[in-house]
């Protein structure tokens, strides 16, 4: 006796709304009733054979969506409708934008939507005012907006349609007309000669191979050019003011400070080796912090010879005179090395110093003793130490 058959009319219309659902194919469906996919095709496979013998009392003769048809028409129609909604999201993600939500890349946290209102009024308002606007025991660093229900409200960035996918899919959905086409070329000779035969000729030895040319394309080539030297230095002219210095090479420029905060989103104290501008966004975001740092007014650094336009903004009219005063002095170059003068035939040559070293540690090659002094006793010289 074979396995008894699992299949009744209320399974197989089960079957047809579970392949409705989108993105559910036939191995969630079979694992999901607990069947095999081949049980399945062999339901179908039945379904045909019953349908060719037109037996009316088939099993598988069934309604679904008032309409009485066998199982593996059913199937059809269920997969067709799968296949054009398939198609139609395909359509959609090619030519339509969608919205897509926003995660930290760090914590993986989400991103909420902030209230521009309650953080301006969270900034200018103090906590007994801030209360009375929003409510008792309102948190000033809860700027975020809700939906009616109270809910925080995520952002999302809109992702524009890919042109790739766009023209996959109409080469597939329109292969008549953006589909690929291969075109093959065959190209044969031959010679037909009609007429009476003529008398063999006489065996002889085959002439050599003789090839005749039919058609050819010819395709230019460019004379290969020298390869450049890549081994050459390039030494920018000496600049003659300091206006043209920072026009060639930016000038001597103040690097913009990154504030940085720990996990409790507390703004850190900088090094001591920063600098800070006074009164600029930096130094007003440390005040509001309650942080206290040594500022440097932009006129001091104007004066040092930084050039950056934000300094130039904030200073005097003065200042600023003077500034672009100092931009447009010399430069004081460093004196060239001179070459050593060539001593003229009339002068003596120096003799030669002698460079040879004794290995006596108490006299010199010339017989002189050697310097550093000797103690009372003379055995040993009196070492000196250098100070630098």
């Amino acid at each position: 006796m074979g396995r008894p058959a699992k299949h009744t009319p209320k399974m197989l219309r089960s079957i047809l709304d579970a392949m409705l659902k989108p993105y559910t194919g036939l191995e969630d469906v079979a694992k999901k009733y607990k069947i095999s996919v081949q049980a399945i095709f062999r339901w179908q496979k039945l379904s045909a054979q019953d349908e060719f013998e037109e037996k009316a009392d088939s099993p598988f003769l069934i309604d679904y969506l008032d309409t009485r048809a066998y199982f593996h028409r059913h199937m059809a129609f269920v997969r067709a409708v799968v296949i054009a909604r398939i198609d139609h999201r395909i359509i959609e993600a090619a030519t339509s934008s969608h919205k897509e939500p926003l995660f930290s890349a760090q914590t993986g946290l989400p991103f909420w939507e902030v209230d521009a209102r309650r953080a301006a009024d969270a900034k200018t308002m103090d906590q007994e005012t801030f209360e009375l606007v929003y409510g008792e025991g309102a948190d000033k660093s809860d700027i975020y907006k809700r939906d009616a229900d109270g809910k925080l409200i995520q952002c999302f960035r809109e992702v524009p349609p890919q042109p790739a996918l766009l023209i996959k899919a109409a080469s597939s959905l329109l292969s008549s007309s953006y589909g690929e086409r291969v075109a093959h070329t065959h190209l044969v000779g031959g010679v037909l000669r009609i007429g009476p035969a003529t008398a063999p000729a006489q065996k002889q030895l085959a002439p050599p191979p003789s090839f005749q040319i039919l058609d050819a394309d010819f395709t230019p080539i460019d004379e290969e050019k020298p390869l450049e030297p890549t081994n050459v230095l390039a030494v920018a002219e000496e600049p003659g003011t300091v206006e043209e210095y920072e026009r060639t090479f930016g000038g001597k420029r103040l690097v913009e400070a990154i504030l940085f905060y720990a996990e409790d989103k507390t703004l850190m104290a900088p090094l001591p080796e920063i600098v800070i501008v006074e009164n600029s966004s930096v130094h007003r975001a440390y005040q509001e912090a309650g942080i206290e740092v040594d500022a440097v007014p932009a006129s001091d650094l104007l004066a040092q010879g930084y050039c950056n336009d934000f300094l130039l903004d904030m200073a005097t009219p003065q200042e600023r005179e003077l500034a672009e005063a100092k931009r447009k002095e010399p430069i004081q170059h460093t004196p060239k090395m001179q070459p050593a003068p060539v001593p003229s035939d009339d002068e003596p040559v120096a003799a030669a110093r002698d460079t040879r070293v004794s290995r006596d540690p108490f006299m010199n090659i010339d017989g002189t003793p050697k310097s550093g002094g000797f103690r009372a006793g003379g055995e040993r010289p009196v070492r000196r130490r250098t100070v630098l």
